[in-house]
């Protein structure tokens, strides 16, 4: 099969003369094409995905409803239907003079109208780097865990139909405002704030005349929230009940870590109090007095202390004790717009704090209406401190920081530089980029646009796009969550898991920086590797060569390994898929041969069938018969066969790699059978042979344009968007089709480019109503 044979806008052209001259049929070219390859599931009352196109007999039938017809010519040409279950399959003539029928005018002619666009509001991924770019302080993770959540359609969390703001999602945002402001601008002289505590604001087991009383071993315990890192003073005051040859004693513990130890050397009841100093982080703390040595002597003589007790009165802490440091931001802030004024939102150049603060989150500057009310909100404020955080947390909450800039009114260069930024580094636009916005029409110069697209994708900043699209994209963002059976698989804690993950992102990554072809993420004999994850392989750190020379981000501590001699080849041979498609036990051809329908050709099944029943998982049968045996006696029902008799060969392919991903001989007593047949005949006896015949389908490179498409556009695709593709499509090398090729055109289309004639939403800073 060619290289190209993939290529639907390659097959278009090189068919175009026949179906000109001849002309496609409706008869012949649709209601023959559908009869064949789509009626058995699409046709009447129970139709699949009720999607009925026995309806349609007549031309007049489809160009009256022509919507599932839409449908099917989309499924056609991205190869989705029929599925390959189905041993019979369309010619690529067949399938393109079904297509050229749709779109001939003497067809349907006109186009699906076009997908509608969605406000999207910034996830949680893009907001935290869009903070950390720009501010340069990393969000908490509690104050992440604040925010809306981030619902996936079509597969990403970025896509605008799914992210919902709930009724109280902007209070959220301007709680975590606040809190980023405060660690962006820090005052340089703040006044120390004080805690006391006494009483029953202290936690005890008992409390006497008032004060906490540790009659036997155990704490007096107080909690802080502790506003910002620095210095603290902490003073205790406490006093005993003496007794026996000792004198009491006790621990300071913060944070239940012991971090002193005291004698209390006074008489009964006299008072002692001990300071300490110490360096606190924000957040909340807790701070406790422990008893140590308690003692109780009945048959101590008369007029001899029998019983030692300790009690503790008070506790008092004041910070921070020393100014802390600006954060870098902040210092480059204070040397452009020093705002030394008694009230600073009245100086010159508040204006220009503000415009410059505005360009860089929200895309452009504040015109003047805007400047005036951030000024008004902050005139009460004295200091250049408070000025700033105030303007900074308005500027966060605002729907133009938190929405997608295109939508917000942006000139289209400015929305350009707001696109891209969001689509390859999940964040803001950089200095850079920001400076390009005052040139007008760069976006739809290609000398320029691919300069500014290759600068961003050398930048570190892309390790995001990594993450946020290939991770999902792989369903593996979640592995580090993923549960496996502790007595199985202890060694598979979080840090290998990570490992796993990083494996995967690093091949990603050296593929992007070498502009390799993107069947390598199939056919890779090469990965990369930490010393953890290659004892998990099995490997030996120190008998492994040195590292070889990447153009990618590999960070210390891993190699670029050779796989020449390895069983294992791609991303199918990655811990990381190996573990995300397996139960927490178990390996899963099922699951796994499902994963790879799904995300490396694009035909996932449907839903198995109420009825379809479930595997005998007992200890009994899986001593009695392998896992295969069990799986085709379970797979024989007929309402199973149909998706199982793919799925399985290509899920048993993977039978030599454990649950975790490790290479083995034997499962539960049985030799590892790893062959299979799949509907066309073909033989598999392992990875490599279903590798080769992922390459020649040549499925995976563009179901992962397609897909890329959805993520950089934040929306599902449409049969609309058909044309679209077509062009991105044809715009690749088909003999050698690279992720950067794909990046590129994809942010030459007409989709990814800001439109000059359209309506923007635009937000009234007052009211915070659309317009």
């Amino acid at each position: 099969m060619l290289r190209h044979a993939w290529f639907p806008a390659i097959v278009l052209i090189l068919s175009a003369p026949l179906a000109s001259a001849q002309g496609p049929d409706f008869e012949a070219d649709v209601l023959d094409f559908l009869d064949r390859n789509c009626l058995h599931c699409h046709e009447g009352n129970k139709a699949k995905a009720d999607l009925d196109l026995g309806r349609y007999l007549t031309q007049e039938d489809a160009r009256a409803a022509p919507q599932d017809l839409w449908k099917a010519g989309w499924k056609t040409w991205d190869q989705a239907m029929p599925p390959p279950r189905h041993e019979e399959q369309p010619t690529p003539e067949e399938r393109q003079r079904f297509l050229a029928w749709l779109d001939a005018e003497d067809g349907l002619g006109s186009t699906p109208p076009p997908a509608e666009t969605v406000l999207r509001r910034m996830n949680r991924s893009m907001y935290r780097h869009a903070i950390e770019d720009w501010l340069g302080v990393n969000v908490p993770k509690e104050v992440l865990a604040t925010l809306p959540q981030d619902e996936t359609g079509d597969g990403f969390d970025n896509v605008g139909a799914s992210l919902t703001m709930a009724e109280d999602a902007l209070q959220r945002y301007l709680e975590a405002a606040e809190v980023i402001a405060g660690m962006a601008i820090v005052e340089r002289n703040p006044e120390p704030k004080q805690w006391s505590w006494r009483g029953q604001d202290i936690q005890a087991p008992n409390y006497t005349g008032g004060d906490a009383a540790l009659w036997s071993t155990g704490n007096a315990t107080v909690h802080a929230k502790i506003p910002m890192a620095g210095r603290y003073r902490l003073q205790v005051t406490t006093y005993a009940q003496q007794a026996g040859d000792e004198l009491a004693q006790a621990a300071l513990l913060v944070d239940a870590r012991v971090k002193d130890q005291i004698e209390i050397g006074a008489p009964d009841g006299e008072e002692m109090t001990f300071p300490w100093e110490m360096e606190m982080t924000k957040g909340e703390h807790r701070f406790a007095i422990r008893f140590l040595n308690d003692y109780w002597n009945p048959d101590a003589p008369e007029g001899t202390p029998r019983d030692r007790n300790l009690y503790v009165a008070s506790f008092r802490l004041e910070g921070p004790l020393d100014p802390p440091r600006p954060s870098r931001f902040q210092e480059e802030l204070q040397q452009r717009f020093p705002l030394e004024a008694r009230h600073p939102s009245t100086a010159k150049d508040y204006p220009k704090l503000i415009k410059h603060l505005t360009l860089h989150a929200w895309g452009r500057e504040a015109d003047r209406a805007e400047w005036k009310r951030l000024r008004k909100i902050t005139a009460h404020l004295t200091s250049w401190e408070q000025t700033v955080r105030w303007s900074l947390t308005a500027i966060l909450t605002s729907p133009h920081f938190l929405f997608d800039g295109d939508g917000m009114g942006l000139e289209p260069e400015s929305a350009m530089a707001m696109r891209l930024a969001r689509f390859l580094w999940s964040s803001v636009p950089d200095e850079a980029l920001l400076s390009r916005t005052g040139d007008e029409g760069w976006h739809l110069r290609e000398d320029q646009l691919a300069e500014v697209v290759d600068r961003m994708l050398a930048d570190p900043k892309r390790r995001a796009f990594l993450e946020d699209f290939f991770a999902q994209n792989f369903r593996i963002r979640s592995l580090p969550e993923q549960d496996f059976d502790e007595l199985l698989f202890p060694q598979v804690d979080v840090p290998l898991r990570l490992s796993m993950l990083e494996e995967t992102l690093l091949l990603c990554d050296d593929l992007l920086a070498r502009d390799g072809d993107l069947n390598l993420l199939l056919t890779a004999d090469y990965t990369f590797l930490n010393q953890e994850l290659a004892a998990h392989y099995g490997l030996t750190w120190e008998s492994l060569p040195p590292s070889q020379p990447s153009p990618g981000q590999a960070p210390s501590g891993w190699r670029r390994v050779s796989l020449m001699d390895s069983p294992r080849r791609g991303i199918l041979g990655h811990a990381s898929i190996l573990s995300s498609t397996s139960l927490p036990t178990r390996t899963s051809p099922v699951r796994r041969g499902l994963w790879i329908l799904d995300n490396l050709l694009g035909a996932a099944p449907p839903p198995p069938p109420a009825d379809a029943g479930l595997l005998d998982e007992s200890p009994q049968a899986s001593q009695d018969a392998p896992l295969r045996e069990r799986l085709a006696a379970h797979r024989d029902k007929p309402q199973c066969i149909s998706c199982h008799k793919v799925m399985d060969p290509l899920g048993f392919s993977l039978e030599r790699f454990d649950a975790v991903g490790r290479l083995r001989e034997e499962v539960d007593g049985f030799p590892v059978d790893a062959g299979g047949t799949l509907p066309d005949g073909t033989e598999l006896r392992g990875l490599r042979d279903m590798v080769m015949v992922l390459e020649a389908r040549q499925d995976f490179p563009r179901l992962l344009v397609r897909r890329l498409v959805a993520y950089a556009l934040g929306r599902p695709l449409t049969p609309a968007d058909r044309p679209m593709l077509e062009a991105i499509l044809e715009e690749m090398d088909p003999d050698h089709p690279t992720l950067r090729a794909a990046i590129h055109a994809i942010v030459r289309s007409d989709a990814f480019q800001p439109s000059l004639e359209e309506d923007h939403l635009h937000f009234d800073a007052e009211t915070g109503e659309g317009q």
